[in-house]
C-alpha cells in the first residue's frame, strides 16, 4: 500500500504540494486573461492546459481568446471557439460577438460575417462594433446597397455610429449615388461634432460632383475638417479602418477624444462626485454616495452642460428588463452622453445581482447600456456604512462601488 502523498485533492498533484499547485492555478488564470496578450495560438493552448488542471472556464476566458482571434485574422478559430461555448452551454457577450464578427472581416470571409451576425442579432443587442463588422463586409465585398441597408438597421436599432462607419457608409452612397442619405450621414456627423476621415472627405466630394445639394449641403463639414488639425489621426485614407483598434480594452474612445462628462473637469477640484463621473471615459462605473441630503446640489455640475443628465430613479424594480428600461431611456434618441443615475439600495434591491455585470461589462442580461461615445455613473445614495450596505446588496456589488 502506498504511503499518503502530500497535497492531493482534485487537481493534479505537483511536486510542491497543494501550495505550488495553487500558485499554479492562480498564474493560469491570469494568463488566460490577460488584456494585452495577442497571440491567439498561445490562447487556445492555455485554454486546453487549463482544462486539464479543472479550471472553470467562463464567458471571460473564451472571450479573451475571441479577442486575440482578431488582429491576426484566424476567423477559422473564432468559429471553433463559438461552437465550443455551443457546445458547453455558455452564451458569448457582446464584446465576444464583436470579436468573432472582426476576425471574420479581417480574414476576409464575409460570408461568416453575414451567419453570426444574422444569429445573434435575434437574441441580443448588437453594439457599433458589431454593427460596423457588417457594413464594412458588405462594403469590402462590392455590396454597397447592403451595405447602406446595414446602416439603416444600426439607426433602427438606435446603436449609436462610430466614425469608421461614417466612412464606409458614406463611401456605399458614393458607389450608389445616394445623395439623400449620404446627406442624412453629413447631417448626423455635424450634430456630433465628428470629423471625417479623408476617405469620407473623397467620397463627399466625388458624390457632391453629381448632386449640387449634397455640396452646398455638406461645404460646413468640410470646412469645419480643415481646421479640426487632426481631431481623429487614427483615421487615415491610406490604411483601412481596422476593426483592431475599436476592440482595446479601454474601449471605443480615442485618446484625443472629448471626455463625454468634460463638464465635470472644473468642478473635480472640489466635488469627489465629479471626480467619480471622471474616473472613467466609457461604460459604467458605481458609486456609494453616503449622505442623508434629499437634494442633488453636489450634482449641480453635471446639469450645467449639454449632453449631461442626472436621473432619479425612485423605483422599486422587479425585473433586470425594468430596470434597463430606465437606464437607457436618457441615451435614446443621443440626447445625452453623459448620464448620472440616483437611486437607493432599497429600489434596486430584487435585481441587485444584475448590477455586478452592469458595471464590470456594461450590460444586462448580455445586452449593452451605455452605447458607445458616452458615459454613465450609478450612485447609490445611502448613510449606511460600507459594511452596513452589504446587509442589503451582495457583496461582490459592494465592492465594486466607490465610497464618497
Amino acid at each position: 500500500m502506498h504511503p499518503p502523498t502530500s497535497g492531493q485533492g482534485l487537481f493534479p498533484r505537483y511536486g510542491g504540494g497543494w501550495m505550488h499547485q495553487f500558485g499554479h492555478v492562480y498564474a493560469l488564470q491570469q494568463e488566460l486573461l490577460d488584456p494585452s496578450a495577442n497571440n491567439w495560438f498561445r490562447a487556445v493552448e492555455l485554454w486546453h492546459t487549463a482544462r486539464q488542471e479543472g479550471v472553470a472556464m467562463n464567458v471571460s476566458h473564451f472571450t479573451s481568446i475571441l479577442r486575440q482571434c482578431v488582429h491576426p485574422g484566424a476567423w477559422a478559430q473564432s468559429l471553433q471557439v463559438l461552437k465550443q461555448m455551443k457546445r458547453e452551454n455558455v452564451r458569448p457577450d457582446v464584446v465576444g460577438v464583436g470579436c468573432a464578427l472582426a476576425a471574420c472581416v479581417e480574414g476576409k470571409h464575409y460570408d461568416e460575417v453575414e451567419n453570426i451576425f444574422a444569429t445573434f442579432h435575434k437574441t441580443m443587442l448588437l453594439d457599433s462594433v458589431c454593427h460596423l463588422a457588417l457594413i464594412r463586409a458588405r462594403q469590402e465585398s462590392g455590396n454597397a446597397k447592403g451595405a447602406i441597408a446595414a446602416g439603416r438597421q444600426q439607426q433602427a436599432d438606435q446603436v449609436p455610429f462610430l466614425p469608421y462607419t461614417y466612412t464606409h457608409l458614406l463611401e456605399a452612397c458614393n458607389a450608389e449615388d445616394d445623395a439623400a442619405y449620404a446627406m442624412e450621414l453629413v447631417h448626423n456627423m455635424h450634430s456630433e461634432q465628428w470629423a471625417p476621415s479623408q476617405c469620407a472627405m473623397l467620397a463627399i466630394e466625388d458624390l457632391g460632383r453629381r448632386h449640387e445639394r449634397l455640396a452646398a449641403f455638406s461645404r460646413p463639414l468640410l470646412s469645419a475638417s480643415d481646421k479640426a488639425h487632426g481631431a481623429l489621426p487614427s483615421l487615415d485614407a491610406s490604411k483601412p479602418a481596422r476593426l483592431v483598434v475599436l476592440l482595446s480594452p479601454s474601449g471605443y474612445a480615442s485618446p484625443r477624444e472629448r471626455h463625454p462628462c468634460s463638464c465635470a473637469v472644473v468642478a473635480s477640484t472640489s466635488n469627489r462626485l465629479a471626480k467619480a463621473v471622471l474616473s472613467r471615459r466609457t461604460g459604467v462605473s458605481g458609486v456609494h454616495w453616503r449622505t442623508e441630503e434629499k437634494g442633488l446640489d453636489s450634482l449641480a455640475f453635471a446639469t450645467q452642460c449639454s449632453g449631461s443628465a442626472v436621473v432619479t430613479l425612485p423605483g422599486p424594480f422587479e425585473s433586470v428588463d425594468q430596470l434597463r428600461a430606465a437606464l437607457v431611456a436618457p441615451f435614446k434618441g443621443r440626447r445625452s452622453r453623459c448620464v448620472v443615475w440616483v437611486t437607493t439600495p432599497e429600489a434596486v434591491k430584487r435585481v441587485a445581482n444584475s448590477l455586478k455585470e452592469l458595471m464590470e461589462n456594461n450590460a444586462l442580461s448580455g445586452k449593452t447600456v451605455v452605447p458607445a461615445h458616452s458615459r454613465a455613473t450609478l450612485m447609490l445614495k445611502s448613510p449606511e456604512s460600507r459594511e452596513q450596505l452589504k446587509s442589503s446588496l451582495p457583496h461582490r456589488v459592494v465592492h465594486m462601488l466607490t465610497e464618497v
